[in-house]
This record gives C-alpha cells, structure tokens and sequence, in this order.
C-alpha cells in the first residue's frame, strides 16, 4: 500500500505462535523507501513461510524486484522484526543494516547450549520471587532460541546518526529502551519519522530489564523519545498498527504513562521491602488482573516492572537490598 510519494507499506503477518496467551498483534508493517542509490526495506518480518510469500506479493504489487532493494535495515532484534533477515537478504541481494548492539542478539539462542547461562537465569528469577510453579512452566517451554538464522550484518551502526540509501535525508537514530539498539528512522524530506517500535499510537512498547543487566532502560527509553519528539515529522509510520500524525503528542502521552507507572510502582512498595514479582503482582495492567494473565504475559510485565524499578534507584526513590537468597526493593529515605 502507498502511504507517501515513493514510500509503501507492506503487512508481513505475525504466526499464532508468536503470540502470548493474551493474544498479540497480527502483522508487522515493514516500509520500501525510494531513495537516490536505490529502495530501502525498513524491516524484515517473522521467519516464517506465510510472512515471506505475504511480502513477495506485495513487493510485486509495489511493481518492484527484488533487486531494487539495496538495503535492508532492521529497527530491532526482535523476532517479529528480523526472523527474515536472511531470507530477504538472498533473495534481493541487499545490505543488512543494524545497530551494533542488537546484532549479538539477534541471531544467537537467548541461552547457551551447556546450560551455564540457563541456571544463571533460572537463579536470578528465584531471587526476583518467581514462584517454583511459574519457574517449571518457564524451562519447559520453547521461547529459549529464536528461529532467526544467522546472517552477516553488512553495515553495524554506532551511536550517531546515519545516512541511509545513498542520500543525506534519510538518517537512522539510535532510539534505545525497546531494545539497547533499536533505531529509528527519520526522512527529512519528506518529513517522515519510521519508528519501529518505539513508537505506537495506542498501545506502549515494552520496556524491560532483562536477567542480570545493569542498564537502565526506561531512562534511555525516556530521554531517546524527547529527543525524537522534537524531529519536524508530519507523519509516523510505526511497525505495528497504523500511522498517525501527532508526534508530539503522542511521545508525551507515553512518558506520561510511564510516569504514572512510577508512582505506582512505589505505591506498591509501601512500608515493608517487596519482590519485583511481588510488586508486578500489584500492578493494575492494562491486559488485565494478575492471576488472569497467562504464564508469558506474566513474565513480560515482571521484566517491565524491573524496568521501572531500575529507574527509581537511579532517581533515588528506592534501594534495592539483595543477599544470597533474595532481592527486594524498599522506599528510599
């Protein structure tokens, strides 16, 4: 589908399987730019057969070829994302583009195969208060290893913005807090901002502190969306849902969303030390209540809450106190 003078959106479908228990989102909207040195593909979509014939007959739609694509660049090391990387790398003949610190992720199993950083994660959700029932379920499950086959990554973007497809107009952003490297992309010409997910226009991206990190996602998350905030974009084109025109608007609903989440968060804490499970238990989200949520959502919005959590000890709100055994959060002061 057109969408803008030499821009169309394709609708690569996201398998059940790629779901939570909740549902999810059906497709990811992937963009072809036209730019001087030739077409750009903004994302790849879910490895799977389904979503690769989808985007063949769209790209013929378009009227394109295949080797029109000169550049294939991924916002994020997320399945739905990059699954077809290497698909649509041989299949076209284009470069692949991403940010450097999403490459290590997206194309190695989340855990090793003699088990070491396995047990590693497995002790970091017990000391988080993951019950022993939650845990069983986690390690029989099969969401360990992305099915994303590996392929060399032609151009590996730092911490700068980057030209994209051979003009000066479309630049890439290092945007992180979905991911530590996810990117954006901004077209100053045609006053265009693909967003990946960083953006939505109605639901929020996940923000997440994953096993053992010591980053500190949601503020980078925060501060990236004011700086995109501030782009003279007309039009957002994100990877999922629809495209929408308030900008502004929208990356400060989010914030604020998040700011609310904060306040939360402490209010779940009260007096006494809490797990980060403990406290995700209290939050009122969005999917529904707690004991409602499938094993998987669970999960997701435990390693959201640690997010939140993070940020509060970086701003001084909260301490975390860890022994052996355990990790709980308490008020500050």
């Amino acid at each position: 589908m057109k969408v803008a003078d030499g821009v169309f959106q394709l609708q690569v479908p996201i398998p059940r399987r790629g779901m939570t228990e909740e549902g999810g989102l059906p497709n990811t909207l992937t963009y072809l730019v036209e730019e001087p040195g030739g077409w750009v593909l903004i994302d790849a979509g879910w490895n799977d057969d389904k979503s690769f014939h989808a985007f063949q007959k769209q790209l013929a739609a378009a009227g394109l070829a295949p080797r029109d694509i000169r550049w294939l660049v991924i916002t994020h090391h997320h399945w739905d994302h990059v699954g077809l990387a290497r698909r649509i790398k041989e299949f076209t003949g284009a470069r692949l583009v991403m940010h450097e610190r999403d490459v290590r992720w997206a194309f190695a199993a989340r855990l090793n195969s003699d088990g070491t950083a396995r047990r590693k994660v497995r002790d970091w959700m017990v000391r988080q208060g993951v019950p022993p029932q939650d845990l069983a379920a986690i390690f029989r499950g099969h969401r360990w290893a992305p099915p994303v086959p590996e392929v060399d990554v032609d151009v590996r973007i730092a911490d700068r913005e980057t030209p994209i497809g051979g003009s000066p107009t479309l630049r890439a952003l290092h945007t992180p807090g979905h991911t530590a490297g996810h990117l954006c992309l901004y077209d100053s010409r045609r006053r265009l901002l693909f967003s990946g997910d960083h953006l939505l226009p109605e639901i929020t991206p996940n923000i997440s502190l994953f096993p053992m990190s010591r980053a500190n996602p949601l503020g980078a998350y925060l501060e990236s969306l004011r700086r995109v905030a501030s782009l003279e974009a007309d039009t957002v084109l994100p990877a999922h849902q629809w495209t929408f025109s308030n900008l502004r608007q929208r990356a400060e609903e989010i914030a604020e969303h998040h700011e609310a989440r904060l306040r939360e968060m402490l209010n779940a804490l009260g007096s006494g030390p809490r797990t980060a499970y403990q406290v995700a238990a209290s939050i009122a989200w969005n999917v529904g209540p707690w004991h409602t949520l499938g094993l998987w959502t669970r999960m997701s919005a435990l390693f959201e809450t640690m997010a939140h959590l993070r940020l509060l000890e970086r701003r001084g709100e909260v301490r975390e106190v860890a022994d052996e055994d355990s990790v709980v959060y308490v008020r500050s002061g």
